[in-house]
């Protein structure tokens, strides 16, 4: 009954490849298992990696920056002494692409990397712990540049879920502590930065009003400008009041308790299906081998 009809062209048929893999069916499952439980055992000896994550909610427009009623027709009126200043009629939009952008730009990343003197934790094979010094020296020793570069690639993740609109930094470190510290950082350092920066423009905006104001003695165009002076006052103390002022933290992030990778059943699963493949595949192989040497 074990009988196959030989094909034409010498090749094993189907029936045959199927005969060949029960008859050794138990060895298959037993290397299939075996692959299982070794990929399932090395998972519990590699490194586990944390995730602490945050949600924000961007800032679509930057407080007291828009224009309406009269106050638009004021900036419409002076729109070459708005250009001139930075300021337009939709000088609030792009503030939520600016905020994600900022938030992992290498000058924020660069700069809370120096600020936390993080290049020891990120590069600590080569950092002497007790001597407090660099077991490797000149172009070796890491710079806050090559920090950035390895922060940015392998730590760092920012996604803005595109039907929200809500965005997750996430942060993936050995150190869950550390992993929910550095995306809460970045967080704040990132509202920090551009409420700083804010402030700073309207500060330099009310300045250049005030002197204009102070060169002209007509008294609508004074009224226009004082219109637009009372816009970026408001717009500093809004910015000055408000901590989460282009991000707005929905869902901080806190100390996980369980790793995100490695999952060991994930991999004792995969390791069962990876065996199962290569086992069959020797099976097979073998049984073309063996019915060759038959025909010779």
């Amino acid at each position: 009954m074990d009988r196959m009809v030989e094909q034409p062209d010498g090749e094993v048929s189907w029936d045959e490849l199927a005969a060949s893999v029960g008859r050794k069916k138990w060895i298959i499952f037993c290397i299939s298992i075996l692959v299982s439980v070794s990929c399932f055992g090395v998972s519990r000896f590699v490194p586990k990696t944390y995730h602490g994550m945050v949600t924000m909610a961007p800032a679509t427009d930057v407080p007291g920056s828009g224009h309406s009623g009269s106050l638009g027709a004021v900036a419409s009126q002076l729109s070459g002494l708005t250009s001139l200043m930075g300021l337009s009629a939709n000088s609030g939009s792009g503030m939520k692409e600016v905020s994600i952008a900022t938030l992992q730009s290498e000058l924020l990343i660069d700069k809370y990397i120096r600020e936390n003197d993080l290049l020891p934790i990120l590069y600590s094979k080569d950092w002497d712990q007790a001597e407090k010094k660099w077991k490797v020296s000149g172009s070796k020793v890491p710079t806050v540049w090559l920090g950035g570069q390895y922060f940015m690639r392998d730590v760092l993740k920012v996604v803005e879920n595109a039907k929200t609109g809500l965005v997750t930094l996430t942060i993936s470190w050995s150190d869950p502590k550390l992993a929910a510290q550095w995306a809460n950082g970045l967080v704040a350092m990132t509202n920090e930065y551009l409420r700083s920066k804010a402030v700073a423009e309207s500060d330099r905006n009310i300045r250049f009003l005030g002197g204009e104001i102070a060169k002209t003695n007509v008294v609508v165009l004074q009224q226009s400008l004082y219109s637009l002076m009372e816009q970026e006052i408001e717009k500093q103390m809004l910015a000055l009041g408000n901590d989460e002022y282009a991000l707005k933290v929905v869902d901080p992030a806190v100390e996980p308790e369980r790793p995100w990778a490695p999952k060991p059943l994930l991999w004792g699963v995969s390791g069962f299906f990876i065996g199962l493949f290569f086992s069959l595949a020797i099976v097979i192989a073998l049984a073309d081998w063996g019915r060759g040497r038959v025909r010779a």
